[in-house]
């Protein structure tokens, strides 16, 4: 008969306290003495948790950031300059813009981020200023190429990013638009096949991207493209059509969180949150509290959203996401 200590090579250790990185001993059962139970260390399926409230709340904003413990947040209805920085437990007020908008598009990390275009007035077409934030204060930089527009997604760096997609006005239309930053300034790219607004979900670097949903103008898209750095093609559609979400991560392995599935005066919220392998997208845990139009950043692994419409009202809750999950589970009997 097969022992433990034949499977993994040495005993059951008893311990006094639980491991401190518990990923380093996945699979691995031990005897923890303090508390008198059995432990495994297990890898669960993503999912989220609740985080600090963002300290004003509103929909509309736009994020950046590495991670949960380095989240900023900018933006936002009705047209503020407001930015708030996340250590992962709280949120602080940050200096703010210095021009107000509703969903600018969001790069970067929270010491090195942009905040492009948005609109900046109802029934505006959108501005083409563009500004970059240095972990202390705003400056303006170049402006876009291109006539300004809300609802499109920025993705890559603060001087290597990408601006795709939009509408003018902010959600109306749906732009094929996309532009290059690299640093000091603009340049028209490739367009994309499918127009798209309403803030579709984005992932990736600059030269290799997937943009994912969004609205088309009045019809929720289930399709998703991918780009290469020169051109956009058709990847697998999502699983469930919408518009002003939140994407992640890379081209590879992204992440679709949140969004809304219809239009005024009958909007659909959601909670669902899909997870992209580079081949198709696969259902994942939903969010506590669905909504659209949040801000956000992180990678498909560690990542968190913030604020957002719940129509109606406005979100002032943050959820920070895990995949995988990793714990140390009590064995029982049963």
């Amino acid at each position: 008969m097969a022992t433990y200590k034949g499977i993994q090579g040495y005993m059951v250790q008893s311990l006094a306290s639980d491991p401190g990185t518990i990923s380093e001993v996945l699979g691995q059962v031990w005897y923890n003495s303090s508390s008198n139970v059995w432990k495994v260390a297990l890898q669960g399926d993503g999912a989220w948790a609740s985080g600090g409230d963002i300290i004003t709340a509103r929909r509309h904003p736009s994020g950046a950031g590495a991670g949960v413990s380095s989240g900023l947040i900018f933006g936002g209805s009705p047209y503020v300059t407001l930015t708030e920085l996340y250590d992962g437990t709280s949120w602080t007020e940050q200096n703010d813009m210095n021009t107000g908008r509703n969903g600018p598009g969001g790069a970067g990390v929270s010491t090195a981020a942009l905040s492009i275009s948005g609109s900046i007035g109802p029934g505006q077409p959108g501005t083409v200023d563009t500004e970059t934030y240095n972990g202390t204060c705003w400056a303006d930089i170049a402006d876009l190429s291109q006539t300004g527009r809300g609802g499109a997604v920025g993705i890559g760096t603060s001087t290597a990013a990408i601006y795709v997609g939009g509408g003018i006005p902010y959600g109306v239309s749906a732009l094929t638009w996309a532009e290059h930053y690299n640093g000091t300034c603009w340049s028209e790219g490739a367009n994309l096949l499918t127009g798209r607004g309403a803030r579709p979900g984005g992932a990736g670097i600059e030269t290799a991207c997937i943009l994912m949903t969004g609205t088309n103008p009045t019809v929720v898209i289930v399709n998703c493209e991918a780009y290469d750095g020169s051109s956009w093609s058709e990847v697998s559609d999502v699983n469930t059509a919408r518009g002003y979400t939140w994407g992640n991560g890379t081209i590879a392995a992204a992440v679709l969180a949140g969004g809304d599935a219809g239009f005024p005066p009958n909007p659909t919220t959601h909670g669902k949150t899909e997870t992209y392998d580079g081949t198709s997208f696969t259902e994942a845990a939903t969010l506590g509290t669905p909504r659209g139009d949040v801000g956000g950043g992180g990678t498909a692994t560690d990542g968190y959203i913030a604020g957002g419409n719940l129509f109606p009202g406005t979100a002032n809750e943050t959820e920070e996401w895990a995949d995988p999950v990793i714990a140390a589970k009590t064995l029982t009997t049963s």
